[in-house]
């Protein structure tokens, strides 16, 4: 590689290693003069036109703080944080609870520090094999009351029956605050108190007599039809749908076929007598409770799952077509379950 000097002699050359000899001779080469000149004029030009973007951008960042300041006073703050880290907090704070054998204070510590102080005498742990928090309320500002669930593991050994009659769920409730005002998670207020369990709360829907479907009824065939497409992959499921309504099958089809075994329908007696629904008048409409079996996958395998759905069904064109499945059943004087199609589409 050779360097060309850029002067009005064009048959002199020079070579990189005769550049460097001028320079460490005590001075600049001729060309290297000449690049050093193009060089700063290069670099004045580009200066020149840069300096409006980099003035903009220094605006910019002088600007954005204050802008950032302004929106984050008006953004509002909620007055209770979302439960679900109070819930998680109270799940793990009761799992270290009951597997604290002797010396299991530290553990505890972590989630309630008076607990160092303690002494766990218990020779073992409690076995556990699923936590959940079944209730979150609030007891004041960032502070809750936690319902967790705990189902212990039963016990194997047939001379542990005694021991096993404390086995199966239990509940503790847990008292957490938010630490720090919010921003440093969250911590225990006392130990966990276990309770009875929550009574339970009672099964109301605002559906009829469940009847069983009679052999060729119009809408229980279509539902059969549909749901064995939607679950076991038989057929299109579009075809058993009404315009405008999208539900997509379960793919892979988990079941190999699928069986009905009541209808209800929503805020009536029902059917008939013999399990016959009206006539497909075009318009018609029907708001059903769907309880059907699915039997897992190849069929023939005798292990049927039971399922419960909420289907509303529209007659078109002298047939019933599936027009969408609610997220959930209707309760009764139920205000949401009297909206036409109002967050049922799925």
């Amino acid at each position: 590689m050779r360097w060309r000097q850029h002067d009005p002699a064009p048959d002199a050359e020079w070579s990189v290693s005769e550049e460097w000899e001028a320079q460490e001779a005590g001075g600049w080469s001729t060309g290297a003069r000449g690049n050093l000149t193009t060089l700063l004029r290069w670099g004045a030009w580009a200066l020149l036109v840069c300096s409006p973007v980099l003035a903009l951008g220094a605006w910019m960042r002088d600007s954005a703080p204050a802008a950032a300041q302004q929106l984050t006073g008006q953004m509002p703050v909620p007055a209770q944080q979302d439960a679900a880290g109070p819930a998680g907090f109270a799940e793990l704070y009761v799992s270290a609870y009951l597997g604290a054998g002797e010396g299991g204070e530290r553990e505890v510590a972590a989630f309630w520090p008076p607990a160092a102080d303690l002494v766990f005498t218990g020779g073992g742990q409690v076995p556990v094999e699923r936590l959940a928090a079944v209730e979150v309320e609030p007891a004041g500002e960032r502070y809750w009351s936690v319902t967790v669930a705990a189902h212990m593991a039963e016990m194997a050994d047939a001379e542990e029956e005694e021991a096993a009659e404390g086995s199966g769920l239990r509940f503790f409730t847990v008292a957490v605050r938010a630490a720090d005002g919010g921003r440093g998670g969250y911590v225990a207020t006392s130990l966990p108190a276990e309770t009875a369990a929550p009574a339970p709360g009672e099964v109301g829907l605002d559906y009829g007599s469940p009847l069983a479907p009679s052999a060729g009824d119009p809408v229980a065939d279509t539902l059969t039809a549909f749901f064995t497409a939607l679950l076991a992959g038989g057929g299109e499921v579009d075809r058993y749908l009404s315009p405008g309504a999208a539900i997509p099958a379960v793919t892979p089809a988990p079941y190999g076929q699928v069986r009905l075994t009541q209808l209800a329908q929503h805020g009536q007696e029902g059917a008939a007598g013999d399990g016959q629904w009206p006539a497909a008048a075009d318009g018609a409409r029907l708001r059903l409770l769907v309880d059907l079996e699915a039997e897992a996958a190849p069929a023939g395998s005798q292990a049927w799952m039971p399922m419960t759905y909420a289907v509303t069904v529209r007659a078109r064109d002298g047939r019933w077509e599936v027009a969408s499945i609610a997220d959930a059943p209707a309760l009764p004087h139920d205000a949401d379950a009297a909206r036409d199609e109002g967050g049922e589409q799925r």
